[in-house]
């Protein structure tokens, strides 16, 4: 089932549950007001009737002459019908719609139910009985004129045709019914144009994106520009178009790369291992070409552990193994890892200004010596011999920056975007013949992201390149020297090239 028609089934439904309810409530109010109003004027026909008695010590008296009966109508369409009775069943006096009839007169006094069917029609009555104050006795002297007026008691009925009653309420009924299914096929119509009205986006950018495949990533959803929550969804799911295409463009390009740059190692082996084996070779010639197979394969391993080391660094968690150390205790470590290096001299660490406190960082040390080894092989690599490479720690507040400025020829503007990417090597690189693969700036920004830190460059070629860490701060442990003071969020002393 479409969501169209499920939402247009519910709409219906609560529009019919509604309707449904409201008729019933106002059936039932009209139904029960209308029973009232019979009730009240049967109880106040019987009140008249009463008052036209007067009630003696021992008899009753009916004088309709000297107290006027108001009971209409009697006839017409809202009938309404009385009579009066002695004890004896005896008619006494009844309503002028009977026209004289006394047996049709006692046929509607003879009516025990308070709603029974009389002549056809549904009526309802009601009864009254009227006694002397005491027993009767003997009675007084009088003329035949007021002996017939003298009862022992007088019975009295009042009756209503409940037929105009009943018409008003299928009336009402089949009115309410009307305007109910009137209501309802107009709320089916207009519900049915705006559920598809609002869903026509959804279906346009259902076909927009079944039209879009791995070779045609550029194509997006259209945007009903509607404002509402549908534009919203075609909005995000742009983006996650917009970012699933630029993940596949990287990943075809770090393809494409790796498969260069392993290419070269493997096609120079094999170049190698053809010639020695054209002919004879000398112990000297073997070993030579030996070395240099050596050398290419490890030159594929390391590209390799890059590779494999960029390929799982998104898919892992966050290193949660770390430690709080001093910045300066890093790069002393740093220095001595490259003291074995032709340019291990080239390294210099500026000693912290007197007074200054020292500067903890939490992070997990194997890794980001990696990372630190990575730039340090950057700087060296791309500066002239002799000149130096400075590391040295800068404190802000909640971070520390850790600062590696050599004194090459820098970063241009326009490939400051693309320094961190795989297989990215600038033009002076590619001129001058460095040798490398690209891949150890990827491999610090992947360490640093793992670490929660942020690498940065300068763009200043009048200084070299400035590479800039940013750590979080952390509290020191009992074995980690003296405690930092309040000074540690004093204002960042910043290098040179950051000035």
């Amino acid at each position: 089932m479409k969501l169209t028609t499920r939402l247009l089934c519910f709409f219906l439904v609560a529009i019919a549950v509604v309707l449904l309810a409201f008729d019933g409530v106002l059936f039932g109010l009209a139904a029960v007001h209308l029973d009232r109003q019979v009730n009240e004027r049967i109880d106040r026909a019987l009140a008249t009737l009463c008052a036209a008695c007067e009630v003696h010590t021992d008899t009753v008296e009916w004088e309709p002459e000297e107290r006027a009966i108001h009971i209409v109508p009697e006839t017409g369409p809202d009938r309404f019908c009385w009579t009066v009775r002695d004890l004896a069943g005896k008619m006494v006096d009844c309503s002028a719609n009977f026209d004289g009839d006394k047996s049709l007169a006692n046929e509607f006094a003879a009516m025990a139910a308070a709603t029974a069917d009389w002549q056809g029609e549904p009526w309802r009555t009601g009864e009254r009985t009227l006694l002397p104050s005491h027993k009767p006795g003997a009675q007084p002297e009088m003329n035949a004129a007021e002996a017939a007026k003298q009862f022992d008691g007088l019975h009295m009925t009042a009756g209503c045709s409940l037929a105009p009653m009943q018409s008003s309420l299928r009336t009402l009924g089949l009115t309410l019914a009307a305007i109910s299914v009137a209501v309802w096929i107009s709320a089916a119509l207009v519900g049915r144009r705006l559920c598809r009205s609002a869903l026509a986006p959804v279906l346009q950018m259902t076909d927009e994106a079944e039209r879009i495949t791995a070779d045609d990533l550029a194509r997006r959803l259209p945007l009903p520009g509607t404002g509402d929550e549908v534009e919203q969804l075609a909005k995000s799911f742009n983006g996650l178009l917009t970012r699933v295409q630029e993940a596949y463009e990287r990943q075809r390009r770090f393809t494409g790369d790796a498969s260069h740059q392993l290419r070269t190692p493997l096609t120079v082996m094999l170049g190698q291992v053809e010639v020695a084996l054209r002919r004879e070779r000398s112990t000297d010639e073997y070993v030579r070409t030996l070395d240099i197979v050596r050398r290419r394969i490890i030159e594929l391993q390391q590209i390799t552990e890059m590779l494999l080391f960029l390929s799982r660094a998104d898919a892992e968690t966050p290193i949660s193994d770390s430690n709080v150390v001093d910045a300066y205790e890093l790069l002393g470590e740093a220095v001595e890892r490259w003291e074995t290096h032709p340019r291990g001299a080239d390294l210099q660490i500026p000693s912290p200004q007197g007074g200054e406190e020292r500067n903890y960082v939490r992070v997990h040390r194997p890794l980001f010596a990696q990372l630190l080894d990575n730039i340090i092989d950057n700087a060296l690599k791309y500066s002239p011999t002799g000149t130096p490479v400075v590391l040295r720690a800068a404190r802000g507040p909640n971070r520390v920056r850790l600062i590696v400025q050599d004194q090459g020829p820098g970063i241009p503007v326009d490939e400051l975007p693309q320094v961190f990417a795989p297989f990215f090597r600038g033009r002076e690189a590619r001129r001058n013949g460095r040798q490398g693969v690209g891949l150890g700036l990827a491999v610090a920004q992947r360490i640093a992201e793992a670490l929660g830190a942020t690498i940065t460059v300068e763009p200043s070629t009048a200084s070299g390149a400035c590479f800039v860490i940013t750590l979080p701060t952390g509290s020191p442990g009992p074995d980690s020297g003296r405690e930092p003071s309040e000074s540690n969020n004093h204002e960042e002393v910043l290098p040179a090239c950051l000035e």
